[in-house]
């Protein structure tokens, strides 16, 4: 019993403990998947508006501080990356790649023509993704994490009244943007329960970690995550509650294939469901234990009187005649059991004597008619399973062998033949010459059959003028020989009531194939009927035989 609760209660925790665990998987994923939604919406929307100011601005929408591009200096460029948070650096520069100008007066007069922001703002408004500072990585201080600047670049080209590009507008924003997007949007609870967010490239490289990440930290494929928040196996071998969700930005430019990507470790995300299945598992151990404490008083009550009858019982059963039983105790059905006993000893000894005496008796009839009774067994054994006419076995005899070679056979994965025979015309030779001339021509073809065959082989009279053979370990090949053997010399063997007679033979091979004994029969007669219905006189294969649908087919099991 403690077994038994025991296990019912270890299966109710774990039951417990999975559906809390999917439950609170779903409810923390949406909460994940909410948060990277949010941190999305954010990148992309801040997306789109950087590029639109640097649109703006080479459209001359953006001149508070300049009277139209030309008069664009390093002081107006200041003015508006002041009230602009996240700007490290703005600047134009010529279809050349000179800087003219530019906050803070940093790469004024040097050349930025083989940047990629300059080349794509050349053509078209263009955001660039992620990277390192490198011309400007002496002038600004480090990122919130102390690794050098990184920047996200915007560009758009600067037109005359012509509509020919005469300059280029560039920004480069501080990466750490992104980073105050993710502090805006999650709380301190969460970032205290593990819950960290990265963001990676359309490469799937982690472009932003968290503070406390190491540096070669890594982000692992992301596919399980795609549609719905999934548990995944970090490279530290940790399992974490992963929601990714992409940034979709409106401007074209702006789709750059970043991810937000929103983990927490499963031993966090799930600690109310482990707890809850502790709680059920230690509740259990104890009732169970309870429970065997008091099922072990309780059979001890019940077991130790039953002990001391089965002894008693044992003795009796040895045969001793003066065994005195225990005296009544423990609960009532033993009590009662006990004086059952008692009184059953007191006549067993007064019937004992009767019945020994009686016993010599019977021993002698018994065996008389035991004999007796075998021997008229076998008659009639003998006389169910053969013909009487042709002293074949009948059709039991054949059901019962037909049915024991198709299972030995199919373990043995030997093949073996089966071939059901009928004689042709024989109602006209009953109508012809008597039915005493039909019962010789039966008796003749059944002695023609049985000198034909092997001695492993099996030969019946089924009824009528229907005989059915049976040849163990005998192929395709090796059927329709013995099957064309039989008929050749049935038809060369002179009945001298009618003269001669022929058989058509059906002819079903690897009868062990079929789905049982009665299929493989049925196989046998189709074949038997096409033989018929082709002229008689001959072998018909159940696979040649005319006019089997696939329905057919499929009803005998093939």
């Amino acid at each position: 019993m403690a077994l038994l609760l025991l296990g019912s209660m270890g299966s109710l925790s774990w039951m417990v403990g999975a559906s809390m665990s999917r439950q609170l998987a779903a409810e923390q994923g949406r909460a994940l998947h909410n948060l990277g939604r949010g941190i999305a919406s954010l990148m992309g929307q801040g997306l789109d508006e950087r590029l639109d100011e640097i649109a703006r601005l080479a459209e001359g929408d953006l001149y508070p501080y300049a009277a139209g591009p030309r008069t664009i200096d390093d002081r107006s460029l200041d003015r508006i990356a002041a009230n602009r948070a996240h700007y490290s650096w703005i600047g134009m520069a010529r279809t050349d790649g000179q800087v003219l100008a530019a906050t803070r007066h940093m790469l004024v007069g040097q050349s930025v023509a083989e940047r990629p922001w300059f080349r794509h703002g050349l053509q078209a408004p263009y955001t660039g993704d992620v990277h390192k500072a490198k011309l400007l990585a002496a002038m600004l201080p480090p990122a919130a994490d102390g690794a050098p600047p990184r920047f996200i670049d915007f560009a758009a080209p600067l037109t005359d009244g012509n509509g020919r590009v005469v300059a280029v507008i560039g920004a480069h924003v501080n990466w750490d943007w992104g980073r105050e997007i993710i502090a805006l949007l999650r709380s301190n609870d969460a970032r205290q329960h593990g819950v960290r967010v990265y963001i990676v490239d359309a490469t799937g490289n982690a472009i932003l970690l968290p503070l406390d990440a190491p540096s070669d930290d890594t982000v692992p494929q992301l596919d399980r995550a795609a549609h719905a928040p999934a548990l995944l196996e970090w490279p530290d071998g940790t399992d974490y509650l992963t929601a990714v969700t992409p940034v979709e930005a409106n401007a074209g430019p702006n789709r750059l294939g970043w991810k937000v990507v929103v983990r927490q470790p499963a031993s966090e995300a799930l600690r109310p469901a482990y707890a809850a299945q502790r709680v059920v598992w230690w509740s259990g151990l104890g009732l169970s234990l309870l429970a065997a404490v008091l099922a072990w008083w309780m059979a001890g009550n019940l077991s130790r009187p039953l002990t001391a009858l089965h002894a008693a019982a044992r003795r009796i059963g040895a045969g001793e005649t003066d065994v005195q039983l225990p005296a009544p105790s423990g609960a009532s059905e033993v009590r009662s059991l006990n004086a059952a006993l008692t009184t059953m000893m007191a006549t067993l000894a007064t019937r004992e004597r009767s019945l020994r005496t009686a016993n010599e008796t019977l021993e002698a009839r018994v065996a008389e008619r035991t004999q007796a009774l075998a021997d008229a067994n076998a008659e009639l054994t003998l006389l169910a399973r053969r013909d009487a006419l042709t002293g074949l076995p009948n059709r039991r005899a054949a059901d019962e062998r037909l049915q024991s070679e198709v299972a030995r056979h199919r373990r043995s994965q030997l093949p073996l033949a089966l071939l059901v025979l009928d004689i042709d015309h024989f109602k006209r030779v009953n109508d012809q010459h008597g039915h005493a001339a039909g019962d010789t021509v039966l008796a003749e073809v059944a002695q023609v059959l049985q000198r034909t065959l092997r001695t492993t082989d099996f030969v019946a009279r089924t009824g009528g003028e229907e005989f059915i053979v049976l040849l163990p370990d005998t192929d395709a090949a090796g059927g329709l020989l013995a099957a064309e053997k039989l008929r050749a010399a049935v038809q060369a063997h002179p009945i001298a009531a009618v003269g001669t007679v022929t058989v058509s033979v059906g002819l079903a091979t690897r009868a062990e194939a079929f789905r049982d004994a009665a299929a493989a029969t049925h196989a046998a007669d189709v074949a038997l009927y096409s033989a018929k219905r082709s002229g008689r006189n001959r072998v018909v294969r159940f696979d040649e035989a005319a006019q089997i649908s696939d329905s057919l087919l499929d009803a005998l099991g093939t």
